[in-house]
C-alpha cells in the first residue's frame, strides 16, 4: 500500500505537475523514472529504466488528437513494477505501451467528464478578469472554401461550376457558425473572420460567393455584446462596398488599401482598422522608421473617431521587438497629445 502511494505521488507530481504548471517536462520518462527508483529504494534500476523509456517515448508529444500514450505514467507504473517484482528494465520496457496507451485514455476521460463540467464557467471568468477585450479568430467562408477546394481551382470553378462551389460554400458557412457561436460561448468581446481570398473577387463576386454567407453568420452571433469584424487585405478598394454589405462591427483593410478612402466610404458608426505594412514596415525598417510611419498614418487619419491602427495583416515571425514597442510608444505619444 505505501508502495502505491509513492508511485501515485510521484505520478501526480510529475505529470500532475506538468498539466499545472505548463510544459515543464517533468513528465518524461528520464524524470519519472529515478523519482520512483528514489521513493522505492532502488535509485540504479529507476535511472536505467527512465532513461531506456525516454529513448522509447523520445519524440512523442500528445498535442490535442495527436495523442499516442502518456509517457509519464508507463514509466511511473512500469517502473513501480520492475523494482517490486525484481525484474530488470525488460519488464518495464514490456509493460510500458500498453500501460501508456491505457493511462492516455483516462487522462482523456477525467478532462470529459470532470474538467469538461467547468470549461465554459472558467472561460467565462477569465474573459470577466481581463480588463480589455478579448477578440477570438477564424476563417472567412469563401477563405475556407479555397483552402478545401484549392484556390487556383475555385477561382474558376466560380464560372465554370458555380452551383459546386455554392454547395461547398453552405457547408462551410454552416461550420464557421457552430465554431463562432461556441467562441461567444467562452464570453470573448468577439471574433475576427480572415476573410482574405474574397479579396480576389470583384465586388460583384465578392458579394456572392464571401458576403452573403459572412452576413449569415453575422447575424447570427453578433449583438451588443459579441462584435465581428471582418478581414480582408486582398481588398484594395475594389470591393469595400461587398465588405460593407455583411453589417459587421468592424472592418479591417489590408496595407494594399487606401486608409482615407476606406474611412471614407465606412459609416461612422463601425470600427475601421488597419493598415500598417507588416512585412514592409514592421519587418523590414527600423524602430525609427516604424515610429515615423504609425505617427504619419495616425495623424492623416485623426479626423476619424472610428479608426483603430494596427498592421494591415498577420505580423509575421522575427518581427523585432524593438519595431513592435516602437508602434506602441507612438500610439502613446498621439494619444498623449489630443
Amino acid at each position: 500500500m505505501l508502495n502505491a502511494f509513492l508511485v501515485a505521488l510521484a505520478v501526480f507530481i510529475c505529470v500532475g505537475g506538468a498539466e499545472l504548471i505548463g510544459f515543464t517536462m517533468l513528465n518524461r520518462p528520464i524524470v519519472i523514472g529515478p523519482l520512483v527508483g528514489l521513493l522505492l529504494g532502488d535509485l540504479h534500476t529507476g535511472v536505467i529504466i527512465g532513461a531506456s523509456l525516454e529513448a522509447v517515448f523520445m519524440g512523442v508529444v500528445n498535442i490535442g488528437g495527436a495523442s499516442a500514450a502518456e509517457p509519464g505514467i508507463a514509466t511511473a507504473v512500469g517502473t513501480a513494477f520492475a523494482i517490486m517484482l525484481g525484474k530488470g528494465s525488460e519488464v518495464a520496457l514490456t509493460l510500458a505501451l500498453p500501460i501508456g496507451i491505457l493511462g492516455l485514455q483516462i487522462k482523456t476521460v477525467l478532462y470529459i467528464f470532470i474538467v469538461g463540467m467547468f470549461a465554459k464557467t472558467f472561460d467565462r471568468l477569465a474573459a470577466e478578469g481581463i480588463d480589455k477585450p478579448v477578440l477570438a479568430g477564424c476563417i472567412g467562408p469563401y477563405s475556407l472554401a479555397g483552402r478545401l477546394y484549392d484556390m487556383t481551382e475555385i477561382m474558376m470553378a466560380i464560372y465554370t461550376e458555380p452551383d459546386t462551389v455554392l454547395l461547398l460554400l453552405e457547408k462551410c458557412t454552416e461550420f464557421i457558425l457552430r465554431y463562432c457561436l461556441a467562441i461567444k460561448e467562452t464570453g470573448v468581446a468577439g471574433v475576427i473572420m480572415a476573410e482574405p481570398a474574397a479579396g480576389l473577387l470583384s465586388n460583384e463576386d465578392c458579394q456572392r460567393y464571401s458576403s452573403v454567407y459572412v452576413k449569415r453568420i453575422i447575424d447570427a452571433v453578433q449583438d451588443d455584446s459579441f462584435a465581428v469584424i471582418l478581414h480582408n487585405c486582398g481588398n484594395t478598394g475594389h470591393c469595400t462596398a461587398a465588405m460593407l454589405a455583411t453589417g459587421a462591427k468592424g472592418y479591417h483593410f489590408g496595407n494594399r488599401a487606401d486608409m482615407i478612402t476606406a474611412l471614407r466610404e465606412c459609416p461612422s458608426d463601425v470600427w475601421v482598422m488597419g493598415n500598417l505594412d507588416p512585412v514592409g514596415v514592421f519587418r523590414v525598417l527600423t524602430p525609427e522608421d516604424v515610429f515615423a510611419r504609425t505617427e504619419e498614418l495616425l495623424t492623416c487619419t485623426g479626423e476619424y473617431a472610428n479608426f483603430i491602427i494596427s498592421t494591415g495583416c498577420d505580423t509575421p515571425p522575427e518581427v523585432p521587438f524593438d519595431n513592435i514597442q516602437a508602434f506602441y510608444l507612438a500610439v502613446e505619444k498621439y494619444n498623449k497629445g489630443r
